[in-house]
């Protein structure tokens, strides 16, 4: 029998170029993940940064919330000086 004669030739062709087609197509897709890998990569370093500066954000917000509560018990303190300086002023002289 020859081989020329052979029904499965010609699917044997076919099953052949479909492997070649498909040997491309994993080249192109493992390519493709090395390259989404290097972006990911390129990512976590973006949002490690993005964090990096939400924290020093996040402490600067915290001293600009602070600083009116410390002016407004330094001025308490300061009025309490006075009038605690007031009264022994008084009672010196009204003695």
């Amino acid at each position: 029998m020859s081989c020329e004669t052979c029904p499965n030739e010609d699917r044997i062709k076919a099953l052949e170029g479909d492997s070649e087609r498909n040997q491309k197509t994993h080249k192109e897709f493992f390519s493709r993940f090395e390259e989404m890998k290097v972006e990911a990569k390129g990512i976590q370093k973006d949002f490690q940064n993005i964090l990096s500066v939400l924290n020093e954000v996040k402490s600067d917000v915290k001293e600009l919330k602070d600083k009116p509560g410390k002016r407004w018990e330094s001025v308490v303190n300061l009025l309490l000086q006075w009038a605690v300086l007031g009264l022994l002023a008084a009672t010196m002289i009204f003695r």
